[in-house]
C-alpha cells in the first residue's frame, strides 16, 4: 500500500522486515535501496513501488478513489488513486470530467460558414 501508515501488506501482523532511509514524507515510490532481513542476517535490496493510475470510466459514480474515474468525451483519466482527473477532453469540452460543454461564440465573420451538430441553437442566420 503506498497510503498505508502501518501494516503495509494488510495481513493483520506488524512484522518488521526492511527499511528504506528517507526525510520525505511522501510514499517512497520508484526504485530503491531497501535494507531487510532475509534467512536472520540484514542484506541491501532494490525495491519497486509503483503507484496505480486512473482508469477512465463511464460510469457517474466513479470518483477516483478506488482508481476508476468517470471520464467521457475522449478524455484521458490521469494522476493517481485517489487524485484523478480527465484531461485531453474533445474540442467543445471540459472541466474535471470533460462533460462540461465549452461556450464559443459566432461572429459576423463566421455568417454562413458554421456547421453545428449536437447542440441546441435557434434559428437565426449563422
Amino acid at each position: 500500500s503506498v497510503t498505508a501508515t502501518s501494516d503495509l501488506d494488510g495481513d493483520g501482523k506488524c512484522v518488521y522486515s526492511g527499511r528504506i532511509t528517507s526525510t520525505s514524507n511522501l510514499p517512497p515510490t520508484g526504485t530503491n535501496t531497501w535494507r531487510v532481513s532475509c534467512d536472520e542476517s540484514w542484506t541491501d535490496v532494490s525495491v519497486t513501488i509503483t503507484e496505480n493510475a486512473c482508469v477512465a470510466t463511464t460510469s457517474l459514480t466513479d470518483d477516483g478513489s478506488d482508481g476508476n474515474f468517470y471520464c467521457i468525451n475522449g478524455g484521458t483519466a490521469f494522476g493517481t488513486i485517489g487524485f484523478c482527473t480527465c484531461v485531453s477532453c474533445n474540442t467543445g469540452f471540459g472541466g474535471p470530467n470533460c462533460v462540461t460543454a465549452q461556450n464559443f461564440e459566432l461572429n459576423g465573420a463566421n455568417t454562413g460558414k458554421c456547421a453545428v451538430s449536437g447542440a441546441c441553437f435557434s434559428s437565426l442566420k449563422y
